[in-house]
C-alpha cells in the first residue's frame, strides 16, 4: 500500500520497473495501470485518484453500490478501502482458479489460463482454456482453509515462463 505517487515511484526504483498500480476493491481491471517509469506512476496515480463526475441519473446508483459494498464487506469480511496498491510486474500469462468452499473446506476447483481479455490486457477474461495446474489448486486450497472462506471464490494468478504460479488477488463472489 502506498500513500503518494512519490511512494509508488520509490517502490519502482527500489524493486525495478515496471510496476502495477491498482486501486483496492476495484473491479474488472478498470483501476489497474502498468507503469514503466516514475513519470508513469504519477500519471497513473492522478488518473486513479480522480472522482467520478456527478451525473444526476447515474450517481445515485454508484453511491448506493459503494454504500452497500462498504457495509457488506466491512460487516462480513474485510473493510472496503480506497487504498492504492503497487506491486512488481510479473511477466507471464494471466491465469485463474475458480473454487467453491464451505467453512474453509474446498469442495472443488477449476484452473484456467486466459486466452483473451476485453477490451484491454488488464480487463476481465473473455476466453479461457481450462488446464490442470496443481500449484494453483494447492495454493487456493491453503488460502481458503486459512481464511475459512465459504462460497464461490475467484483467484487471479500470473504463470511465469517456467509455469510457476504467482498469486495476485482473491475475489469472493
Amino acid at each position: 500500500v502506498v500513500n503518494t505517487p512519490y511512494d509508488a515511484a520509490d517502490f519502482g526504483r527500489r524493486h525495478g520497473f515496471p510496476v502495477v498500480m491498482k486501486r483496492a476493491f476495484s473491479h474488472g481491471g478498470w483501476s489497474v495501470r502498468i507503469c514503466r517509469n516514475a513519470a508513469e506512476t504519477e500519471t497513473a496515480w492522478n488518473k486513479l485518484s480522480e472522482k467520478r463526475g456527478k451525473n444526476w441519473l447515474v450517481q445515485p446508483i454508484y453511491d448506493w453500490r459503494e454504500k452497500v459494498r462498504g457495509r457488506v464487506m466491512e460487516d462480513f469480511w474485510l473493510p472496503a478501502s480506497r487504498d492504492m496498491v503497487v506491486s512488481k510486474f510479473i511477466s507471464g500469462r494471466p491465469a485463474m482458479a475458480q473454487a467453491v468452499a464451505v467453512a474453509g473446506r474446498t469442495l472443488g476447483t477449476l484452473t484456467a489460463v486466459v486466452e483473451e481479455t476485453f477490451p484491454k490486457p488488464v480487463n476481465p477474461a473473455s476466453v479461457v482454456r481450462f488446464i490442470r495446474h496443481d500449484e494453483m489448486r494447492d495454493m487456493v486450497e491453503k488460502l481458503i482453509a486459512h481464511w475459512r472462506l465459504s462460497g464461490f471464490i475467484a483467484f487471479d494468478f500470473v504463470l511465469d515462463a517456467e509455469n510457476r504460479a504467482w498469486f495476485l488477488e482473491c475475489n469472493p463472489r
